[in-house]
């Protein structure tokens, strides 16, 4: 009995160690004057020195660190904890952990992203977890990996914006956008990379996804509007679906650019191409019916849309369902 004790004493206070061995055990917030962006790498700027992989680094003082070049690696970052915070990325390479940018209510983060390469390895990154979360990204690739990936708006109380313009690059896992919170993403250029995505994942949450130019691609399900509501507004760009689901109560509206369905889907919202000038092909498998609000609002897809219906220009006129003269050969 006294050796089976003392093996279990020895046995947990062994796993205990490793717990705290593997646990970060620094912490160190961003001190630097808030009147003008500073340099991440000068140690002065933190108040336990420079972070490094087992650090949790927070900026939150209404300062803005500024990474230009080099290599800059973080257990977690929080930007905007409770008050503001911001970080400005125009070169080198950032690794993470963690990100959360407006990590808890009234407090307001951005991330301004011109260049290099931010990965997210782990959890995140949220923005706008549960308060309000901007991202710019007008250069450089934001990577995620985690399974539950990047989520804009993710508390009830959270307020998400992603912005990608210019040469930006997002490439994510799953991508989750109006969990509980309301979350956004407007593309007018740049590339948007999801192996799936999820709009209005909670009864609570709204998510929206404004594509004006670049390509959105998802190469799994795509999902607008779960538990919520969801609306994926199309002006312009080329959106490549995987399997499109658009749920009751939520919504996809074209007035211009190409969406290619690649995997079939279920259309049970509404799917507004009123005044179109877009176009859709469709090469997967068959789409469900939906109501389908064409030139004048009054006509209806068949059901189902067959899979021989590769593309169809929408114009001036009600577009037949019947395959366009430049549509590419049934597979």
């Amino acid at each position: 009995m006294r050796i089976t004790r003392s093996l279990w004493v020895f046995g947990f206070a062994t796993f205990v160690m490793t717990l705290v061995g593997s646990a970060p055990a620094d912490t160190t917030y961003w001190q630097a004057d808030p009147a003008a962006p500073a340099n991440w790498f000068d140690a002065g700027n933190w108040t336990a020195g420079l972070p490094t992989s087992s650090f949790n680094a927070y900026i939150d003082n209404g300062g803005t660190a500024s990474i230009a070049s080099g290599t800059a690696n973080v257990h977690s970052l929080t930007v905007a904890d409770g008050a503001t915070g911001n970080l400005l990325q125009t070169g080198g390479t950032t690794n993470l952990t963690g990100l959360s940018i407006g990590r808890q209510a009234g407090s307001t983060g951005v991330l301004d992203l011109k260049g290099g390469n931010l990965n997210v390895a782990n959890s995140g990154p949220y923005v706008g977890r549960g308060g309000t979360g901007t991202v710019n990204h007008t250069a450089g690739k934001l990577t995620t990996t985690t399974n539950y990936s990047m989520v804009i708006g993710s508390e009830a109380t959270g307020v998400g914006n992603y912005n990608l313009s210019g040469s930006g690059q997002l490439v994510a896992t799953n991508l989750y956008i109006g969990v509980y919170g309301l979350g956004q993403l407007t593309e007018t250029a740049g590339a948007v990379t999801a192996a799936s995505l999820t709009l209005g994942e909670q009864s609570s949450g709204l998510g929206i996804v404004q594509l004006n130019g670049g390509t959105f691609t998802v190469t799994g399900d795509e999902l607008i509007g779960k538990y919520g509501t969801g609306q994926f507004n199309q002006a312009g760009g080329t959106h490549n679906a995987g399997y499109l689901t658009v749920s009751t109560g939520s919504g996809y509206t074209l007035t211009g650019g190409t969406l290619r369905v690649n995997k079939g889907g279920q259309l049970l919202g509404t799917m507004d191409f009123t005044n179109s000038l877009g176009r859709i092909y469709h090469t997967g498998r068959n789409l469900s019916r939906s109501p389908l609000k064409l030139e004048g609002g009054s006509d209806r897809c068949p059901q189902p849309i067959q899979r021989p219906w590769r593309s169809q220009r929408l114009g001036p006129r009600p577009p037949s369902m019947r395959s366009s003269p430049d549509s590419p050969s049934p597979a």
